[in-house]
């Protein structure tokens, strides 16, 4: 009788055993952050919001300059904005590029060629922000610079100039073609 209880109890603690090493074996589920499914600016109180898969709608600080353009990347986790500001005008003009991501802004983007911000987007699911920018005025507004940056570091990864020779690369094709689109 205690041969046939130590076997069964062998064979429960080594059942138990593979069921908690079989268990412990595999992945925790993973909580995922709800994605964001929509990005819009509060025309009332100039607020950008962020519009999450949860149902929250989430405000972002007031901006002392405009902001225009919003986007969402690919990832439905990274978002941007363009702010505006005056640069010595009446009027105010695109000159820089804001990158949020997981409730804090990452990343504030300007052009080192030309002031305003004439076209962007994200590229490779929200690590990496294209821009074109120009000049103000005169025939230099006509010209267009391109840049390329990743969006953890800041740092410009390729750049492009519309009066360099060759076939342009693909990201800066794509931001061209936004660019004829949004002007027709």
């Amino acid at each position: 009788m205690i041969r046939i209880r130590r076997r069964l109890f062998a064979v429960l603690a080594t059942i138990g055993l593979l069921v908690h090493v079989g268990l412990a074996g595999q992945p925790a589920a993973k909580k995922t952050a709800p994605s964001v499914t929509r990005i819009y600016i509060d025309q009332d109180t100039g607020d950008v919001h962020l519009a999450y898969s949860n149902g929250n709608d989430i405000p972002i600080k007031k901006w002392t300059e405009n902001v225009s353009d919003p986007k969402v990347a690919s990832d439905r986790v990274t978002a941007g904005w363009l702010l505006e500001d005056r640069a010595g005008t009446s009027y105010t003009v695109p000159q820089a590029v804001v990158v949020y991501r997981s409730g804090k802004v990452l990343r504030t983007l300007a052009p080192s060629d030309w002031p305003i911000i004439v076209e962007w987007r994200f590229f490779r699911g929200g690590t990496q922000v294209g821009f074109s920018s120009s000049a103000l005025h005169g025939a230099e507004a006509e010209r267009r610079s391109f840049e390329l940056h990743d969006v953890q570091t800041g740092r410009i990864l390729e750049s492009w100039d519309d009066q360099q020779h060759g076939n342009p690369p693909s990201w800066v094709q794509e931001l061209s073609e936004l660019e004829q689109k949004s002007q027709h």
